[in-house]
C-alpha cells in the first residue's frame, strides 16, 4: 500500500459503531453526574404539566428529577447551570426551543481507533457530540436525556516506513515530523481509546519546535507496547483503551506485577479488570501506604488527593496514611460518601480563620461534620464582621463629604449594614443586598429622608465612590416607585440643589478608583475567548472596550459582563475548557444592575489568568479533573 493511498482507510460499520458506543457511554455518564435543565417558551398546554395559568410570552423550565415547571426570569437564562426551587436538583441550564443553538458542545469526546496496514500503523481520530438538532420544538413530552450521537473524522497520524506522519485533516497535506525507530511490533494491532478533553493529541502545535512528543511516538515505543499487551492479555480493557495518553506511565516489562505496580491477584480479587487508569495509579498510592486496595479505599484516596492543592496545608508521605486513616475511620462513622470533600472544606475554613494547622486537634478533629459545621459558623461570623468594619469605615470615609441637609430633606450616610437591611425591608426594595457592595467600596448607599423625620425612611440612593463630582446611579422610593409626581418632582429639585452643592464643596479624599473583578471564559489553544459570543478574545496586559447599556434595571444586555470570583466560578464550573481571568475595572465605567452578583463594563484591563492552585476547593476540584 502507498503512502498517499492511506486516506483511502474503509469507514467500516465496526469502526462507527464503535465510536457511537463510546461517545453515548460517555455521555451517559456525563448526565448520571449532573442533570440538563431544558427550558423554552410553552407552544401548546402539554397534559403533564398540571399548571392552570401558562403565560405563553414568558419562558418556563422543565425540572428532569421531579417533572415540575417553573419560570425563569432573563437574568435565569444566562446562568450556565440552574436548581430546581421544588426539589432543589441542580444541573446544566439547556435552550431546548432554540433551533440556533444545536446544543452539539454539550458532550464532546475525543475517541481514537488504531489500525495496522502492510508498511505500518494509522492512528484515526473522532471527535463525536451529543446533537439535539433534530429534537421537537412544539412538544415537552418529548424532552429525553438520550439524543443523537453524531461524530466525524478530523485527523490522523501514521507510522510508515520507520517515520510518523500526521494528517490533521484528511483533507489537508500532511506534515512530516521526527524519525522514530519501531521494534517488535505485531502487525494486527486493532483497538480504541478514548480521550479526555485536553488530552487530544493534536493540541501541540507541529511548527513551534515543541518538544512534546506526537502519540504515536508512545504507541510504537517498544516499552508501551509491552505494557498494553501484557494489560490485554490479562483483561484490563479500561486501561488499554485510556493508554493511549498515559503508557509512558507503565513500567517497561511483560510482567504484569511491573507493569501494573501493585499485586495482580489482589487487584482481581479486591476490585477486577475494569480498573481505570486513576483507579490504577491509587491502587498504586495505597500500597506505598500499605494499605489494601478496595474499591472503597480507591475512591477515597482519589477524593483525597485534592487535599494537595490546598494552599497551607502540605500532603506528604509522612502524614498521608494518617489523614487517610482518619479519613476512612470518619467515613464509617458517619457513613458520608463525601468525607473527603467534607475534610478540604474543613481545613480550607481552618487556613482562613487563622487556626494552628500543627496542632494535631485541629487537623484531626473527633467529629469532623460537627467540626465543619462550627468552622463554617465561624467564618460567616467573620464576614459579616468584615462587612460592619468595611461600613464603618466607609461611614468615616464619606460621612462629612456626603452629609447634606437644607432644612427640608436632608442626605444621611449609613452606619451599619442593619441599616442598610432595615431601609430595604421597610422600603420593600432590595438595598439590603448591596450591604458587601458598600462595605467593598464599589458604590455608596445613602439615605435620602425629611429633616422633619430623619429616622423614617423616604428615598434610596446610590452613588458611585467620586468624590470629585457626584454620580447619581439610582434614587426611588417605596417599591421602587414615586408616591406622586409632585413628590418626585420636589425630590428632584432637591436632588439637583445637593448636585451642585456635592460639586463645588473642597476635597482632598484621595481616591482609588479602581477595582478588581472577574470574568469566566475558554481557553482554547492559549487565547481566552467569551463564551457569549465565542469570538471575543480577551488578552492579558490589553484594555478591551465595548458599547454598554447604562440602565441598571436592566441584566444580559450590551456590556463586558463581570463579577465576583465566586460568580465566575459557579459561571463557567461546567465547562471543561474554563479559564477565571483578573480584570481591573475603573468605578466609572461599571454599571450595577439591581440586586445582580454580576456587573457589566464599558471599559476592563486583562491582569491575567487566576492559576487553579489560588482557588481553593473549585481549583483543586478543577486541577484533579485535569490530573
Amino acid at each position: 500500500m502507498k503512502f498517499l493511498d492511506l486516506y483511502e482507510f474503509d469507514k467500516t460499520d465496526y469502526v462507527f459503531n464503535e465510536c457511537y458506543r463510546i461517545a453515548e457511554d460517555e455521555f451517559c455518564n456525563l448526565i448520571d453526574d449532573e442533570d440538563i435543565f431544558f427550558y423554552g417558551q410553552i407552544i401548546d398546554e402539554d397534559s403533564w404539566v398540571n399548571e392552570s395559568k401558562i403565560d405563553e410570552e414568558k419562558t418556563y423550565c422543565r425540572c428532569p428529577a421531579c417533572n415540575s415547571l417553573f419560570e425563569l426570569s432573563e437574568a435565569d437564562k444566562q446562568l450556565q447551570n440552574i436548581v430546581c426551587p421544588k426539589c432543589g436538583e441542580d444541573g446544566i441550564l439547556a435552550n431546548f426551543r432554540d433551533k440556533s443553538q444545536p446544543l452539539n458542545d454539550m458532550c464532546p469526546q475525543h475517541i481514537a481507533h488504531m489500525q495496522s496496514y502492510e508498511d505500518g500503523y494509522v492512528l484515526r481520530l473522532f471527535i463525536a457530540y451529543a446533537d439535539y438538532s433534530e429534537r421537537a420544538y412544539d412538544d415537552y413530552t418529548t424532552l429525553s436525556h438520550f439524543p443523537s450521537m453524531r461524530f466525524f473524522e478530523y485527523g490522523r497520524e501514521y507510522y510508515h516506513d520507520g517515520e510518523i506522519k500526521y494528517f490533521i485533516n484528511p483533507t489537508e497535506d500532511y506534515a512530516e515530523a521526527e524519525f522514530v525507530e519501531v521494534e517488535n511490533l505485531d502487525d494486527d494491532v486493532f483497538w480504541l481509546a478514548n480521550y479526555d478533553g485536553d488530552d487530544s493529541p493534536f493540541l501541540y502545535d507541529l511548527k513551534d519546535g515543541s518538544s512534546d512528543k506526537p502519540t504515536m511516538y508512545y504507541l510504537t515505543k517498544p516499552l508501551s507496547y509491552k505494557a498494553f499487551r501484557t494489560l490485554q492479555k490479562y483483561g484490563f480493557n479500561e486501561i488499554t483503551e485510556k493508554m493511549i495518553y498515559s503508557a509512558k506511565e507503565f513500567a517497561d516489562s511483560s510482567k504484569i506485577s511491573e507493569v501494573l505496580g501493585v499485586d495482580y491477584n489482589r487487584i482481581i480479587a479486591d476490585v477486577g479488570e475494569d480498573i481505570s487508569i486513576k483507579g490504577l495509579l491509587a491502587a498504586r498510592k495505597l500500597n506505598a501506604l500499605n494499605v489494601r486496595a478496595t474499591q472503597q479505599n480507591i475512591n477515597l484516596m482519589l477524593d483525597m488527593e485534592r487535599v494537595q492543592y490546598l494552599e497551607g496545608f502540605k500532603l506528604t508521605t509522612d502524614n498521608a496514611r494518617k489523614v487517610f486513616k482518619y479519613l476512612r475511620n470518619q467515613q464509617n462513622r458517619k457513613q458520608c460518601k463525601n468525607i473527603a470533600g467534607d475534610y478540604i472544606d474543613y481545613i480550607s475554613e481552618c487556613i482562613k480563620l487563622d487556626f494552628d494547622m500543627s496542632d494535631s486537634r485541629v487537623l484531626y478533629p473527633t467529629d469532623l461534620l460537627k467540626a465543619h459545621a462550627h468552622t463554617s459558623s465561624l467564618i460567616e461570623i467573620k464576614a459579616n464582621e468584615e462587612n460592619e468594619i468595611g461600613i464603618l469605615k466607609a461611614y468615616a470615609k464619606y460621612h462629612k463629604l456626603c452629609s447634606y441637609d437644607n432644612g427640608k430633606f436632608c442626605i444621611i450616610v449609613p452606619q451599619s449594614s442593619e441599616e442598610i437591611i432595615y431601609e430595604g425591608k421597610t422600603q420593600s426594595h432590595c438595598v439590603g443586598n448591596y450591604v458587601a457592595r458598600m462595605a467593598n467600596g464599589e458604590d455608596i448607599i445613602l439615605f435620602l429622608r425629611r429633616s422633619a423625620a430623619k429616622d423614617k425612611p423616604f428615598y434610596t440612593m446610590e452613588i458611585k465612590p467620586v468624590m470629585r463630582k457626584l454620580d447619581i446611579v439610582q434614587c426611588r422610593g417605596y417599591k421602587n416607585e414615586d408616591e406622586s409626581e409632585e413628590i418626585r418632582a420636589e425630590v428632584d429639585k432637591f436632588l439637583a440643589e445637593y448636585e451642585s452643592w456635592f460639586n463645588s464643596r473642597s476635597t482632598t479624599v484621595k481616591e482609588d478608583l479602581k477595582r478588581i473583578y472577574y470574568k469566566a471564559v475558554k481557553k482554547s489553544n492559549g487565547k481566552y475567548i467569551s463564551a457569549w459570543d465565542n469570538k471575543t478574545e480577551y488578552v492579558p496586559g490589553q484594555i478591551l472596550e465595548t458599547e454598554t447599556d447604562k440602565n441598571p434595571d436592566r441584566v444580559a444586555v450590551k456590556g463586558i459582563h463581570i463579577a465576583s470570583l465566586e460568580f465566575a466560578q459557579n459561571y463557567g464550573g461546567g465547562w471543561t475548557d474554563v479559564a477565571i481571568l483578573e480584570l481591573e475595572v475603573n468605578i466609572n465605567d461599571i454599571v450595577v444592575p439591581d440586586a445582580k452578583d454580576q456587573i457589566r463594563a464599558s471599559r476592563v484591563k486583562v491582569i491575567r489568568e487566576v492559576p487553579f492552585q489560588e482557588m481553593g476547593e473549585w481549583g483543586a476540584k478543577r486541577l484533579t479533573k485535569a490530573a
